[in-house]
């Protein structure tokens, strides 16, 4: 009798097993494989399934850490040299990105950010956006702690007039915009990151752009309306990550954070319940009571998970395919995420902003120029298709700009007018060491070494996303061009060409 019941046990335990791996969604890991009897009477979980579930957990984790140790860095940590501001403030850039910035990779010359870190569990906040010319881009780009982009405002989806717009949390929904209000937009969690972006003109034009970035604003709801704000809230801080221990403790840190990222749909809570199979659940993360297979299962997870994203990350050349809102990633697409995590680039979806990188010639080695120049050519009237600007930016092989004599970094389309054209009527910016002779205009300085190309498109026209057969095209000169030094004081060279 014992017996029979036994296996009875046995049996319902496979059944809700294999339940539960049916109903538990996939996201760029294999389906959990069939549980053996040995494993089903081992524990909770099996180490091939622990396994699984941990390579899954880093990668969902991966940017979410990331993300908020840099958050910490900059708004929580007055001693660290990477702080901005009190959450809750906004830090301002003063100056264009220079070889010596290192905060982001790929730092975009031609633009200046504005920073801030926002707590959404109070109330709402209002972000004022002043005036703008109608030649020049500006957006506020709004995140949530998922590193999903939650929503814009500025210049392609609310026009050049000021504006007000309504940031809200998952704790509060305002059915109403008050006067003055134009838009909402919903965070799925408690703190929010916002981005502005400002372009300078050309040099002189940086005091206009510092003065225009100056007006961006923000209030918490109450302030705006002029009413008694509510209590303070009382709940946790956010977490203290140190950057340098993110791998070894990717989970300690994921459920130190979980309390503020709310599980708003079935794909989240399925994957809330499958992480807590392996001890991670909100406020904590504890492997005790697994056995001691089980826990080594998913130590070895978190390394091959973390050379996954690396793997991924080593090939992303279409940057802009990588950032977006929640169904962008959610359910399958998590890797993506991660991988554009770990390049630490500052861009944006592709309806605001397209960056395509070059990083290999014509031959399918790497650029370099020690071994010859290289040729950008636009075909005549083919420039992208844009409705703010667009812009090619030299990198060096680490992903930051190259210091160079004439201090340009990059040839932008207000520059275009100003350069010589081919007989053909085709455009062509000389990427070298030194200028040919007659052409200082269509020069952009590369180092003697390897480095890449970035083509940037600003408010791309709809279906105008930079694809490979719009690219302009790249050559390879042989032999690097014969020196021809530019006057001293450089008088060739225009205040618009950066």
């Amino acid at each position: 009798m014992f017996k029979k019941l036994f296996m009875l046990f046995v049996l319902g335990t496979l059944c809700l097993t294999a339940t539960a791996c049916a109903r538990r969604r996939t996201t760029n890991v294999s389906p959990l494989a069939p549980r053996t009897l040995e494993e089903v009477l081992v524990g909770r979980v099996s180490p091939r399934e622990a396994y699984q579930i941990a390579t899954q957990a880093y990668i969902y984790a991966y940017p979410i850490v990331r993300a908020a140790a840099r958050y910490n860095n900059f708004f929580f940590e007055p001693a660290h040299p990477m702080f901005k501001a009190p959450a809750g403030h906004i830090w301002r850039e003063t100056a264009q990105a220079t070889p010596e910035t290192r905060t982001v990779a790929y730092p975009d010359r031609d633009l200046i950010h504005a920073y801030a870190f926002v707590d959404l569990r109070r109330e709402p906040i209002i972000v004022t956006i002043p005036e703008f010319e109608a030649t020049r881009y500006f957006s506020l780009e709004v995140k949530d702690l998922y590193t999903h982009i939650a929503g814009f405002a500025g210049r392609r989806e609310d026009g050049f007039a000021g504006y007000n717009v309504l940031i809200t949390g998952p704790r509060h929904r305002v059915l109403t915009l008050p006067a003055g209000v134009v838009k909402t937009i919903n965070v799925e969690t408690d703190f929010a990151f916002l981005t502005f972006r400002t372009q300078v003109l050309s040099r002189p034009d940086l005091s206009r752009a510092v003065e225009l970035q100056e007006q961006y604003a923000l209030a918490p709801l109450s302030a705006f309306l002029g009413t008694i704000p509510p209590p303070l809230f009382q709940g946790a801080h956010f977490p203290r990550i140190n950057e340098r221990r993110i791998r070894d403790n990717m989970f300690e840190y994921l459920a130190a954070l979980l309390p503020f990222l709310p599980a708003v749909d079935d794909d989240e809570q399925d994957l809330r319940e499958s992480f807590a199979l392996i001890g991670i659940t909100e406020g904590s993360f504890s492997t005790e009571d697994l056995p001691v297979a089980v826990r080594s299962s998913i130590a070895s997870a978190k390394l091959s998970a973390d050379r996954t994203i690396a793997s991924s990350a080593a090939n992303i050349t279409d940057f802009s395919r990588f950032f977006g809102p929640r169904a962008m990633f959610m359910p399958n697409n998590l890797l993506n995420r991660a991988a554009i995590s770990r390049l630490n680039f500052q861009g944006t979806q592709r309806e605001e902003i397209s960056a395509v990188l070059f990083t290999t010639g014509p031959e399918g080695q790497r650029l370099n120029a020690a071994t010859g120049d290289y040729r950008l050519t636009f075909a005549r009237g083919q420039f992208p298709r844009t409705q703010s600007f667009w812009s090619v930016t030299v990198y060096t092989r680490d992903s930051f700009l190259f210091e160079n004599a004439i201090n340009r970094h990059s040839i932008t389309s207000r520059d275009i007018r100003y350069m010589a054209q081919n007989p053909d009527g085709s455009v062509t910016i000389d990427l070298a060491q030194t200028a040919r002779a007659g052409r200082q205009r269509n020069w952009l300085p590369v180092p003697n070494d390897e480095f890449v190309v970035m083509l940037r498109n600003y408010i791309p026209f709809e279906g105008a996303d930079i694809a490979p057969a719009q690219l302009p095209e790249l050559t390879k000169v042989r032999q690097p061009a014969q020196p021809v030094r530019p006057p001293a004081p450089v008088t060739v060279i225009r205040d618009d060409i950066k």
